[in-house]
């Protein structure tokens, strides 16, 4: 009888330490999750904000896009100097973006005044939420193919102005 009272008490104390043990691992494991959670739901929140931002600044830079586009094609040099950058120079069938000593130059002579469609083939905002660029169809009635420019968005002193137009 002394050995059966041994007995189940070895055996309690072993259930005792493996409950302990089980609930000890699941108490720490329910932590590391929970933590995990927590780092999935502030990186979601991150990028759910980011391509909000980028959605909206999409809409108000397709805008300014167009009107840019429009004032290169009426050559109205007021609105086009109002869009650009503090560093680009507006000529009168010309902008000479500069960025890091180099200068690229846009001729915007060769601008039809025939009917045009721009269409908007992509967009991407900066990870650092600085630069814009999107990339613009000209889509010309009877041409034979469409060119397509990149226009570069840059914020500048809490607006967003042109910093470049590359033809492709």
């Amino acid at each position: 009888m002394h050995i059966n009272k041994l007995l189940v008490f070895i055996i309690v104390v072993v259930v005792l330490i493996v409950s302990f043990s089980y609930f000890r691992y699941n108490t720490a494991e329910i932590t590391i999750l929970q933590n995990r959670i927590e780092e999935l739901e502030t990186e979601n929140q991150a990028i759910k904000e980011y391509y909000t931002a980028q959605y909206e600044l999409r809409n108000k830079l397709d805008l300014m896009a167009r009107k840019i586009y429009a004032a290169m094609n009426e050559k109205d040099l007021d609105t086009i100097k109002n869009a650009v950058t503090s560093s680009t120079e507006v000529l009168e069938d010309k902008l000479i973006f500069k960025e890091d000593n180099k200068e690229f130059i846009f001729d915007f002579s060769h601008i039809s005044e025939a009917p045009t469609v721009l269409r908007q083939r992509y967009y991407e905002l900066s990870p650092n939420r600085k630069t814009f660029e999107t990339g613009y169809e000209i889509i010309l009635k009877d041409a034979e193919y469409i060119p397509v420019i990149t226009m570069i968005f840059t914020e500048e002193k809490g607006e967003w102005k042109l910093s470049s137009i590359l033809s492709q």
